[in-house]
């Protein structure tokens, strides 16, 4: 849990300049990010946006599931979502089906034409990380991972404003 607001000012220059770099890192790991989900979503279907791609690939991870659920989980307004759905719907990628517990909802689920690119994706996806990592040592890898994973749960912790 995180506790008080700190700041890394007072705390020494190599602490302000690790976090400096650190930041910096993040930042350029994001642009990377962004731009490999955008190659992914394009692999999906040409023009496909990053948010419809995200979309796609949480509801492909947790099963049927109501558009609202997404909503939450990604902190975003019911709109984009709803157009993400659509677009997907309209692909082929996703389908639509009456939730059989309140029939008046509706649960998507990604179609077999969707699970079919979607692995696809993740061999791609596989080989880029392999290619990017194939000179580190295995500690190295359980070492970023684990540290990645600490920065995740201490974020998930935060309370949103």
């Amino acid at each position: 849990m995180v506790g008080e607001p700190r700041s890394v000012r007072g705390r020494g220059p190599s602490v302000a300049r690790s976090f400096e770099q650190l930041e910096q890192q993040l930042g350029v790991l994001a642009r990377q990010m962004k731009r490999v989900v955008a190659d992914h979503a394009d692999a999906v279907h040409p023009g496909l946006s990053t948010s419809a791609f995200l979309v796609l690939s949480r509801v492909a991870d947790v099963g049927p599931v109501r558009a609202q659920a997404v909503c939450s989980e990604f902190v975003i307004d019911k709109g984009p979502v709803s157009r993400s759905v659509q677009q997907l719907v309209d692909l082929g990628l996703l389908e639509r089906r009456t939730d059989p517990v309140d029939r008046r909802a509706a649960l998507v689920s990604v179609t077999p034409k969707a699970r079919l690119l979607l692995a696809e994706v993740e061999a791609r996806r596989e080989v880029l990380l392999a290619d990017c990592l194939a000179d580190w040592r295995p500690d190295e890898m359980g070492a970023l991972a684990a540290g990645l994973e600490r920065l995740n749960a201490a974020l998930g912790s935060v309370a949103r404003p």
